[in-house]
């Protein structure tokens, strides 16, 4: 079997606008954000336990 060698691709990032669609999504992305934070800390609070 032949093994191709993968390379790279440049990926084209697209505009930040576009990608997040607006401020409401935005503020919904960095509530999501925070209680992944939150949920994230109490595990390792229970971790430690």
């Amino acid at each position: 079997m032949k093994v191709r060698k993968l390379t790279p691709t440049k990926a084209k990032l697209p505009d930040n606008e576009k990608l997040i669609g607006g401020e409401n999504n935005k503020t919904t992305a960095n509530n999501n954000l925070k209680a992944i934070e939150k949920q994230a800390q109490n595990f390792l609070k229970n971790a430690k336990k």
